[in-house]
């Protein structure tokens, strides 16, 4: 705010060029009394919404936060950004000021990203929707997508040191779907995509050596999962420095011994793999473990509801036809 017969050029030759994109008013300089300077205060900070303290947050998650941030202000119309808080569950008396210029962006983005429900997620972004661009709009829904999934147990596929490499680690998840555990991932590196690439391999092979053509499969997922030409050698596989390489293996279908040998091998050849186990519907007990050798892999826990996989699914579906309905394309 510039108050009385201050210049943005005295701004400029001063060093202050930064603050100029939220200059919002211009006021008289009639600051004379305690009071006076109180509503002025009051008259600069209504402007910006109260902000959601980010301090305790890990540097990934304030990207994301920024980033989903940087397309909900993005919308048209600012109504709609308070409607969509309410969409959230959000009672009135906690609502930002809906006459703020900065700040309301942030707060929805931690509200979406902390574990929101998927029904007031889709409802969220169905406020938000109708008043963004094409661009933006998907590239939200790409963002939010993961956020029904606790971010606290999503973490536990990466290695507990931060900074550190993974060796041999596995992780069982009782799901379906590749999907699933795709957005699993998402959620643990918050969509940082520099930093993390994802392969899936897996299902039921079907010939004389199931154990074999399992292996297959999983190696030339591999292969795909680290850009190594089909007909080069294992031995030239090489990890991008400072990520991490994620395959994703449905394998509740396969007897143990063969899960056990393809983990044992892809391990064997590429140790840095976090191999992601689908277990199906139930996670695997120990015993289950023991069977596959992997005494010592990690179980998501808790696991998935009975019904969460299916409407994870679901919310995922129905967030990316939103452009599609918007445009009359899904009839």
């Amino acid at each position: 705010m510039l108050i009385g017969d201050l210049k943005t050029t005295v701004l400029k030759d001063n060093g202050f060029s930064d603050v100029l994109p939220v200059e919002f008013a211009r006021t008289q300089a009639a600051v004379q009394d305690e009071s006076a300077i109180e509503d002025l205060v009051k008259q600069v900070l209504q402007e910006f919404a109260e902000l959601p303290d980010l301090s305790a947050e890990p540097d990934s998650m304030r990207k994301w936060i920024g980033l989903v941030a940087d397309y909900l202000e993005r919308t048209r119309k600012k109504k709609a950004l308070t409607e969509a808080v309410r969409a959230l569950g959000i009672a009135d008396e906690y609502l930002p000021n809906r006459d703020a210029q900065a700040g309301v962006g942030q707060f929805i983005a931690q509200q979406m990203l902390d574990a929101a429900p998927g029904g007031q997620l889709m409802n969220a972004i169905l406020e938000i929707a109708p008043h963004l661009d094409g661009d933006s709009l998907e590239r939200l829904i790409t963002q939010v997508t993961p956020a029904w999934i606790s971010g606290e147990v999503a973490r536990h596929l990466l290695p507990s040191e931060a900074g550190a490499s993974p060796h041999r680690r596995t992780v069982a998840l009782n799901a379906c779907e590749s999907r699933t555990a795709h957005q699993f991932v998402d959620r643990a590196m918050c969509l940082d995509f520099g930093h993390y690439w994802i392969g899936a391999a897996g299902g039921v092979a079907v010939g004389e050596d199931l154990a074999q053509e399992t292996l297959d499969q999983c190696f030339g997922a591999v292969r795909h999962l680290l850009g190594l030409p089909p007909d080069w050698p294992l031995e030239k596989l090489m990890v991008r420095p400072g990520c991490f390489h994620f395959l994703i293996l449905t394998m509740h279908r396969l007897r143990p011994e063969i899960v056990a040998e393809v983990v044992a091998e892809l391990h064997r050849v590429v140790p840095q793999l976090i191999i992601i186990l689908l277990t199906g519907d139930t996670p695997p007990t120990a015993e289950a473990l023991r069977e596959w050798r992997l005494d010592e892999a990690i179980v998501l826990s808790p696991p998935l509801g009975p019904d969460e996989e299916t409407l994870g699914y679901q919310l995922a579906h129905d967030l990316r036809s939103i452009p599609d309905r918007l445009n009359g394309c899904w009839r």
